[in-house]
């Protein structure tokens, strides 16, 4: 056996423990005050990503050792299992108009503009572009952006309606919503200064990680990061209080201040022209904006529809 492969199956038995391990522990961990979510992921140190998993809480403030109680602090490991802290106040909204930073129309519509309810004042990103079970043709985007029977349409573009929110799914896996084109509505299989997209999503495994991605947000434009764990489960809030989401890709900003905001919701995540993830949530701006993704296989699989090409 070579020592690539001996190293490859070591990196794998380690990610299958710290799975292990944070499965015994994660209910008491979330119940911990302050903590908003966990996750096995990529451990930082001095602001470098070290190899290996660690068991990652992350926290809505992070606050100096120095000045927590004993009974606060968390163990540097657990079961061998180094622990990492992460500042993480994650946020699923949409945004209001005026916090958009550049106008973002396209036409023929492409993935990556603002989309938002007909008659109403938020926005959040058209993701992808998709085909029913029929093979019509719509967008894609978060629940929390279009919620099914909505009417919707580009932003800037007043009184023009692209389509109707025909299939929805939300709930703590999938946030993902389709918006069917009506027929007066010229598209493209691309994404707003990016280009063309290939109709396979990309898979990520644990072996990958840190793993480098971009995002075409409505109100971050084009940014790049790294997705640093596939499994965060916890709370982010919303418009409504806080709601758990589980098993998502975290992705921090990199060669960037930040990866994403509010109104990035619904926002492609991809690689090498691939969807790796439909964005849902995003970090505070002080934070880095770190943003949270759901897996696109699984969006496709939850909502019945395949990516499209021209």
């Amino acid at each position: 056996m070579s020592k690539r492969r001996r190293k490859g199956d070591s990196r794998a038995r380690d990610w299958a423990k710290a799975r292990r391990v944070l499965a015994e522990h994660k209910s008491r961990l979330l119940r911990r005050k302050g903590v908003v979510g966990v996750d096995i992921g990529i451990k930082r140190s001095e602001g470098q990503l070290i190899d290996g998993p660690s068991i990652r809480v992350h926290v809505a403030k992070k606050i100096d050792e120095a000045d927590l109680h004993p009974n606060q602090r968390l163990p540097e490991s657990i079961e061998g299992v180094p622990v990492d802290v992460i500042e993480s106040p994650l946020i699923a909204s949409a945004c209001p108009r005026g916090s958009f930073q550049h106008r973002n129309t396209a036409e023929p519509l492409v993935a990556g503009v603002s989309i938002g309810r007909f008659g109403e004042r938020t926005f959040g990103t058209l993701g992808a572009t998709a085909l029913d079970a029929d093979g019509v043709p719509g967008g894609l985007t978060c629940a929390h952006v279009a919620r099914t029977a909505d009417e919707i349409r580009q932003r800037h573009q007043i009184g023009r309606v692209i389509g109707d929110v025909t299939i929805e799914q939300d709930d703590d896996t999938v946030d993902a919503a389709f918006i069917m084109y009506r027929d007066d509505c010229d598209w493209r299989a691309e994404v707003l200064n990016y280009g063309p997209t290939e109709p396979t999503p990309i898979d990520i495994a644990p072996e990958d990680l840190p793993f480098a991605v971009e995002l075409v947000g409505a109100c971050s434009g084009k940014t790049t990061g790294l997705v640093t764990s596939l499994s965060f489960t916890g709370n982010v809030e919303t418009p409504s209080g806080p709601k758990t989401v589980t098993e998502q890709l975290y992705i921090e900003a990199h060669n960037c201040l930040v990866f994403a905001r509010t109104g990035d919701s619904g926002g492609g995540v991809l690689a090498g022209g691939h969807y790796a993830g439909l964005l849902i949530a995003a970090g505070s701006p002080q934070s880095g904006g770190s943003g949270l993704a759901t897996p696109m296989r699984r969006v496709l699989s939850r909502l019945g529809v395949t990516l499209a090409d021209d």
